[in-house]
């Protein structure tokens, strides 16, 4: 009994540890969208509220979250992105390049903010700042392309990790060792 009842409390209390991260690919077909959005395992990240220009291209090589020579439009200098689940940022993966390293990016929300610095490289680059966004919270994501106002950033993918609010997990528990009293009381 005492085994089972260390097993139930060890889940309980390691289900935020144990959530996966979950990467979310912005690559797609979207040709000056005025809003974007994806969904993975159940979670949507949207992004809206492009200003400048007001639209949002993706290809192959992932959204431009800053575009001030490659498609045929004026770069966008700020947007909207939310999700609709708690999350941690973790990470973001750059599809494809074409700057001068004096181009960054800042994610601001009510829970810290991010600014990420050029010169950029392809690939996987933790956020410099994680921190929480809560459903349906609006971050703000400013760019700054710069001094010369060119260059092209694409964004593949970003990385987040779910997060199980405190009431969820003192919910399990409580069913844990309700669940426990009843299979010792049927015993009995």
């Amino acid at each position: 009994m005492r085994k089972l009842l260390a097993a139930a409390l060890f889940a309980t209390f390691s289900v935020n540890a144990n959530a996966a991260p979950i990467t979310f690919e912005l690559s797609s077909s979207a040709s000056e969208a005025p809003f974007f959005s994806v969904t993975n395992f159940g979670i949507t990240l949207s992004f809206s509220n492009a200003n400048l220009d007001g639209k949002f291209d993706s290809d192959s090589d992932g959204l431009a979250i800053l575009d001030a020579t490659g498609f045929n439009f004026p770069a966008i200098s700020a947007f909207d992105l939310s999700f609709d689940e708690n999350v941690r940022l973790i990470s973001y993966d750059i599809g494809f390049l074409n700057n001068y390293g004096d181009e960054s990016f800042t994610i601001i929300g009510a829970n810290g903010s991010t600014t990420e610095l050029g010169p950029f490289a392809l690939g996987a680059r933790n956020f410099d700042t994680s921190f929480i966004v809560t459903a349906g919270e609006a971050l703000m994501f400013a760019v700054d392309p710069g001094p010369g106002l060119d260059g092209i950033i694409q964004m593949y993918s970003i990385t987040v990790i779910p997060v199980v609010p405190l009431p969820a997990t003192a919910w399990f528990l409580l069913s844990a060792l309700g669940g426990l009293g009843w299979i010792r009381r049927r015993t009995a």
